[in-house]
């Protein structure tokens, strides 16, 4: 009798065993969005200077790691056709890289960005979007160009607000026009499972709008590599986007 009672502690452990580490995989997995992505990591870590020169944010570069902008000199001895698009994004706080950026191997550049007021719709910055030189450098290469948005956190301010939604497609549509853009990207990022059906329906009116004030432009979404919490319908939207 006493090694069967044995026998069923130890199995009884093994489950418990099973069960904890269950626990504690779903608590990893649920927990991932908690995590930040490098665009929302290196924005705070660059928000905190008001750098509006390209001067200025060079020699913060140097200061960082020893890189300091140059001429570009690398020179491509053949013909490149590219056979996909490649989408690159342009933090404002590259400075002059753009110098030594190989156009001919980028099809799309992405200006970040403009940082959305969740409260207004409206733009909290645009790091220069409307002057920025990597953009006018872009567009004489033949690069399409795109205006990135961004909003990190108090969605559901944002995504229930009517008013602010507007204001924000409004917004987004005369930037775009004023910079002879090809569109923009949205980059919203840690939206609540809560708020899928409102993001999805957003996503569908400035795609509708844009597209009817913009022929020919283009809206594409930054999406996370794994949707942990089903926030993005990717099948609703991909008509638009």
């Amino acid at each position: 009798m006493s090694c069967r009672v044995y026998s069923h502690q130890i199995h009884t452990m093994k489950n418990l065993s099973i069960l904890f580490i269950l626990v504690l995989l779903s608590a990893i997995c649920f927990s991932q969005p908690a995590y930040k992505s490098v665009h929302l990591e290196q924005s705070e870590a660059y928000s905190k200077y008001n750098f509006t020169l390209e001067k200025e944010w060079d020699a913060l570069r140097v200061a960082e790691n020893g890189i300091s902008p140059l001429l570009k000199t690398n020179n491509v001895t053949q013909a490149c056709t590219l056979q996909k698009r490649v989408y690159g994004w342009n933090p404002y706080w590259m400075g002059s890289a753009y110098n030594n950026y190989q156009w001919e191997l980028l099809s799309d550049l992405c200006h970040f960005s403009y940082e959305v007021n969740a409260t207004t719709g409206n733009a909290n910055n645009t790091h220069g979007w409307l002057t920025d030189a990597a953009v006018t450098a872009a567009q004489a290469n033949g690069v399409k160009v795109s205006l990135c948005a961004t909003l990190f956190s108090s969605h559901a301010t944002f995504l229930t607000n009517a008013t602010a939604k507007q204001t924000f497609i409004n917004s987004m549509i005369s930037q775009v026009q004023q910079r002879n853009g090809n569109g923009c990207n949205i980059d919203f990022e840690g939206v609540p499972a809560a708020q899928s059906a409102n993001f999805t329906a957003f996503m569908i009116d400035l795609c509708n709008q844009m597209h009817a004030a913009i022929p020919g432009s283009e809206i594409s979404i930054a999406l996370p590599a794994v949707d942990w919490s089903a926030v993005y319908d990717v099948n609703a939207m991909a008509n638009y986007v």
